[in-house]
């Protein structure tokens, strides 16, 4: 707790390293998907983005629109969702009218997700035995 007073006393006098800034805003855990999406600058709305999302019974953790452009020049957002699997969140955001370009589950970065997967595959192996 103490630490992260820390990290929030340093973020506002504008003390912490461009990388500890960017944890801090978007820190790193399980079961999160980031996903890029394009969206023309006419129709971009954090609401309709958030109804998208919260309409597969998910939680928008960050919305952000970045330095980013798809190769037709529409801007990109970056949302952060608490689903290890984005595929629910992408169609939804489809049928609103979003496009999205780029999709990455944080725990398959994992070493430790990649291990229980090995692990639970090696069971299921012996059992088919």
């Amino acid at each position: 707790m103490n630490s992260n007073r820390n990290i929030l006393s340093k973020f506002i006098s504008g003390t912490l390293d461009a990388e500890d800034r960017l944890q801090a805003v978007l820190p790193v855990s399980d079961e999160v998907t980031e996903l890029l999406v394009a969206v023309n600058p006419g129709d971009y709305a954090a609401s309709a983005i958030a109804k998208a999302v919260e309409d597969c019974d998910v939680q928008l953790l960050a919305l952000a629109v970045t330095a980013m452009y798809a190769p037709d020049g529409r801007p990109v957002a970056l949302l952060r969702i608490a689903a290890a699997n984005g595929d629910a969140v992408e169609r939804s955001l489809a049928r609103y009218g979003y496009e999205v370009i780029h999709a990455r589950p944080s725990q398959d970065e994992s070493p430790e997700f990649q291990r229980a997967v090995d692990r639970a595959n090696e069971l299921l192996h012996l059992l088919e035995l």
